[in-house]
């Protein structure tokens, strides 16, 4: 399958929108996205290792 956006229609009322999916990035890009969301929320739970890595308060 190319990487083209995907138009997928979920329910036969016209009043339900489709779904669709633009692909700007492969799952293996998506997926380092959210590792890096992960981390940055852990990094909020810990503001002294935040000023830590920053370098600043």
């Amino acid at each position: 399958m190319g990487r083209g956006a995907e138009l997928t229609l979920t329910s036969a009322d016209p009043d339900v929108l489709p779904q669709l999916r633009f692909r700007y990035m492969s799952e293996p890009e998506l997926q380092r996205i959210r590792s890096g969301g992960r981390l940055v929320a852990r990094l909020l739970e810990q503001p002294a290792r935040w000023r830590e890595l920053v370098g600043h308060d």
